[in-house]
């Protein structure tokens, strides 16, 4: 009897010792100012007693001054990062000096990435509003699922690293509201698929993809999909305007109403076409959108 009292005892304490490795969840909100820009010091923090670095910290850099400097002196994995500014001021994040890891980014209106170091979300990037990115040569923004969850989303920048995603998602059924994403900052490689849907039987809400400027790359090497698919009205149609280089190595227009208006001179690939039963599709423009390579 002793000897299982013992085992019982041991076991239990074991136990507790295993709970109080768990680390909690910490929620840091950043508010020092403009001059003030590190990341590493507490003070620059709300808790002001520690700074985000390890893979349960959520990090919000959405208010005081306009710079926070990522600066550790090796990679550093966190949970949650949301940026977020407003107009006229931005806020930026400049990753500076060593690799971060995310789990979900959510980047709003007027948020700016200055990425001279590699960054990687493992979950979902969610997009609204007008945001910046700089990617550095040799360096790569690397986002797993994106989500744009703007009416109207804006990304523009410079640099000429790479920005690459798995899956992009442009949804106005779902989401219940129109959505826009106007890419004007350099290369995006999309290595699995970019969806489109507008909202299909009620409501006007459309779903539009806007090459401004930059490139969109649909798996430049892989089986990358385009996948569009419209309303049963045109009011609620599916849009591409191609401005800039599109290439996909297969286009699905799924069903409804779609309009597509490639600029003079510029030529859109869609790789290989398949119009689905119900699809629409108008062209507009002096542009070509062609299927094959």
């Amino acid at each position: 009897m002793k000897s299982i009292l013992k085992i019982v005892a041991v076991v239990m304490v074991v136990g507790v010792l295993c709970v109080a490795t768990v680390a909690l969840a910490t929620d840091f909100v950043w508010d020092a100012n403009s001059v003030q820009t590190s990341w590493l010091t507490p003070a620059h923090w709300d808790l002001d007693d520690s700074y985000p670095q390890n893979a349960n910290d959520n990090a919000t850099i959405d208010a005081a001054g306009n710079l926070c400097t990522f600066d550790p002196g090796s990679a550093l994995t966190i949970n949650n990062l949301t940026l977020a500014a407003a107009s006229p001021t931005k806020r930026k994040l400049h990753i500076k000096d060593a690799a971060l890891t995310v789990a979900n980014l959510d980047l709003n209106d007027y948020a700016e990435l200055d990425v001279d170091q590699d960054l990687t979300v493992t979950g979902t990037t969610t997009l609204a509003g007008d945001i910046f990115i700089e990617v550095a040569v040799s360096t790569t923004f690397d986002m797993e699922d994106v989500a744009v969850a703007g009416a109207s989303t804006s990304v523009g920048g410079i640099g000429i690293g790479t920005i690459k995603a798995d899956e992009v998602v442009i949804d106005a059924e779902t989401d219940g509201a129109s959505r826009t994403l106007k890419w004007s900052a350099g290369t995006l490689d999309i290595e699995n698929q970019l969806s489109l849907t507008s909202s299909q039987t009620a409501n006007t809400y459309i779903s539009k993809l806007w090459v401004y400027k930059g490139t969109f790359a649909i798996a430049a090497a892989g089986n990358g999909v385009l996948k569009v698919d419209g309303g049963n009205d045109p009011s609620r149609r599916a849009e591409l305007d191609i401005d800039g280089p599109l290439t996909a190595e297969q286009t699905d227009f799924e069903d409804g109403y779609v309009t597509i208006d490639v600029a003079s001179l510029q030529t859109a690939t869609g790789g290989d076409v398949v119009f689905k039963a119900g699809a629409i599709v108008t062209k507009t423009g002096s542009g070509t959108f062609k299927s094959g390579a």
